[in-house]
């Protein structure tokens, strides 16, 4: 598959994941969307795609020899997106999702 019909398409799924988000929140315990693991991990690709789709773009019509100017805008941006992707992955790792009790509530301990 292209990268570029690649990234079309992750934007794509993550505007529709946001937006039915928005509109049918899918638990109503959570009261910020940014709250959830989900919302990060999803912001984090939807940054990236954007990001290296245009670069992509960008390097079409560049030549990319190493040691080029172009070459090391090219790295520089795509390890900015990269760094800003693996930040927010990091963060969706530390972010608690909804607590939900695996026990009922006759075997649980009362302390």
């Amino acid at each position: 598959m292209n990268v570029a019909v690649l990234a079309i398409l992750v934007i794509t799924w993550s505007i529709v994941f946001f937006y039915e988000q928005l509109t049918k929140p899918a638990d109503n315990s959570q009261l910020f969307l940014y709250s959830s693991p989900a919302f990060w991990v999803v912001a984090a690709y939807l940054i990236y795609f954007a990001g290296t789709f245009f670069l992509f773009i960008y390097s079409q019509n560049k030549d990319l020899a190493k040691g080029s100017d172009a070459y090391i805008q090219y790295n520089l941006i795509n390890g900015v997106f990269v760094l800003i992707k693996n930040i927010l992955l990091s963060v969706a790792m530390f972010t608690k999702g909804p607590v939900e009790n695996s026990m009922p509530s006759r075997y649980r301990k009362i302390t």
